[in-house]
């Protein structure tokens, strides 16, 4: 019996038992032993062996095609790079056998594509839902079980599947999520291909941030997930140079910005600190 179907017999056993004085105890133990097998489920969904590197993780879901299979070149694990962003590329065999691997993906691709609709349903299942477009939602409690959309901009369907976990999605702008009954939900991107790889720096918002020393520009440029500021630059070099940081000089377009921590930073800009 695994974990989830105790949790359920248990939760069944707790709202069957009369409350009263004789049984106090008993759901006292019930309720503990509740809320340690939640522990290890949650320990179980988030743990994981595998050691994503490179600025982006990619991972083939399913049955790998003969395409995919000639990218991978009979390995596991393959790091490609792109516009100097290093993708790490894994797979996953369907039915899934890591899930935290899954919850860590940047984006996924899922094949053969007449599996795709049972894949994203198994996905729905750990709070995983495959999107075109990043939406922006906010969580709260729901009675009537209902997905609210407010901008009209985003994959509604791919949400459809969390009203299993008893939630109202409500998609607004600019609002984070707050409430959540389960594992927080993740919402990678959904690639066609090899081909979408070369996108993923953009739809991922990776800068490219060359540093220079005395003029010199580095050969290659530090990877930093925007929006960004000096202040994550800095970190990225080195976290102590905060301590000594008086003022950066940017170069972009041509221009040059004297700029402090909390200057906003943008793809291709040569940064030197100076401390």
């Amino acid at each position: 019996m695994d974990v989830e179907e105790k949790i359920r017999q248990l939760e069944e056993e707790i709202r069957n038992t009369e409350k009263n004085k004789a049984t106090e105890k008993h759901l006292r133990m019930l309720k503990k032993t509740l809320a340690r097998l939640r522990r290890e489920k949650k320990r179980r969904i988030f743990k994981s062996g595998f050691k994503p590197s490179g600025d982006a993780l990619v991972v083939v879901v399913g049955y790998p095609t003969p395409t995919f299979e000639e990218l991978f070149s009979g390995k596991e694990n393959r790091m490609l790079e792109h516009e100097h962003v290093k993708i790490h590329l894994t797979k996953e065999p369907f039915p899934f056998q890591d899930i935290p691997k899954l919850r860590m993906a940047d984006a996924l691709i899922l094949t053969p594509p007449e599996m795709t609709q049972t894949i994203e349903q198994a996905l729905a299942h750990h709070g995983i839902f495959p999107v075109q477009q990043k939406p922006v939602f906010s969580i709260a409690p729901a009675e009537n079980l209902e997905i609210i959309d407010k901008t009209g901009e985003n994959d509604v369907e791919a949400l459809r599947r969390v009203i299993r976990r008893r939630v109202r999605l409500i998609l607004e702008s600019k609002v984070e999520p707050r409430w959540f009954a389960g594992p927080e939900p993740r919402f990678p991107y959904l690639l066609t291909g090899p081909e979408d790889l070369k996108t993923l720096r953009r739809r991922l918002n990776l800068l490219r941030i060359w540093t220079a020393k005395r003029g010199e520009v580095a050969g290659k440029p530090l990877i930093i997930r925007g929006p960004a500021t000096i202040r994550d630059v800095v970190i990225k070099i080195h976290k102590d140079l905060l301590k000594r940081f008086r003022f950066a000089k940017i170069k972009r377009n041509g221009r040059l910005i004297r700029a402090g921590l909390n200057y906003p930073v943008q793809d291709g800009d040569v940064v030197e600190v100076l401390a």
